[in-house]
């Protein structure tokens, strides 16, 4: 893969807005998709993105569910820069699959990897009649539970976005593109520096 090229994996339940929140970052951005494929196991994704002084290609590949799907994860996961584990703020049983479904994959996939919790459909916290509903049954997922699960898993970040509001996606992506980059520069110099 070449260096301008950023390879990011994305788990998660399907129906939590995965893909709306490929596009609406998209739209958002200077960028635009260059391409999209479905192979057995992923689909697939291509987004040139011109950040700083870069331009990128992100390969988003979206891991598909499903026994049929299983033999093919490997291949999948090979060459991952950055696991993104999602769930729905609105989806308890979402945040419960991350805990022992995804999570677990990732690790057993991509267990050095860099990983971030990643929250979708944030705009619903602060709908009131969702809100309403959702104390019912204590669905709507707080910040501070998704904190400690980042903690938990000792995951690289954690961040809550909407594809509605577009809240969040450009903190997630140009956070995950910095982190990657840092990374390869310390790879190429063989040293460890902080961004502040």
């Amino acid at each position: 893969m070449m260096d301008d090229d950023i390879k990011i994996v994305i788990v998660g339940d399907s129906g939590i807005g995965i893909k709306s929140m490929i596009k609406a970052y998209c739209a958002r951005n200077p960028s635009r998709i260059l391409g999209k494929s479905l192979r057995i196991g992923s689909e697939d994704t291509y987004i040139q993105v011109l950040y700083k002084q870069y331009r990128l290609t992100l390969l988003c590949c979206e891991i598909l569910d499903g026994k049929e799907h299983q033999k093919n994860k490997p291949i999948c996961y090979k060459g991952t820069d950055v696991v993104l584990i999602c769930f729905s703020l609105a989806s308890l049983k979402s945040f419960i699959h991350v805990i022992n479904k995804w999570y677990p994959e990732t690790n057993q996939y991509c267990p050095n990897g860099t990983k971030f919790v990643v929250a979708t459909m944030s705009d619903l916290r602060r709908n009131d009649q969702i809100k309403h509903y959702s104390n019912i049954d204590n669905d709507i997922i707080t910040r501070e539970l998704g904190d400690n699960l980042t903690r938990y898993f000792n995951a690289d970040g954690y961040f809550e976005c909407s594809s509605v509001s577009g809240e969040g996606l450009n903190d997630l992506f140009h956070q995950l593109i910095d982190f990657v980059l840092q990374k390869r520069e310390q790879k190429r110099h063989g040293k460890l520096c902080t961004i502040l």
